[in-house]
């Protein structure tokens, strides 16, 4: 299977493709992790100050971001504008 050209391998099936995740607990942790092993680029959106409650026990023992590719932002909305 080829995309413009370029082989594509099952491991990267989805490479090139962004995903935005508002999923919480570990339902939606499993699927997005599915999804980063194909290569989607996914965006992670969390409540503020609390964060994702799936973080705190997760479904994947050890598992840390890829320093390369892991990011942090905060952005916050005025409660008028929300």
């Amino acid at each position: 299977m080829h995309w413009h050209g370029e082989p594509i391998t099952m491991t990267a099936a989805l490479q090139g493709i962004r995903v935005l995740d508002l999923s919480r607990y570990a339902a939606g942790a499993y699927y997005v992790k599915l999804l980063a092993t194909f290569r989607a680029e996914l965006i992670k959106v969390e409540p503020p100050c609390a964060g994702d409650p799936a973080c705190a026990v997760g479904p994947f023992l050890h598992d840390r971001p890829d320093p390369e590719t892991a990011h942090c932002s905060s952005i916050s909305i005025p409660a008028s504008r929300a």
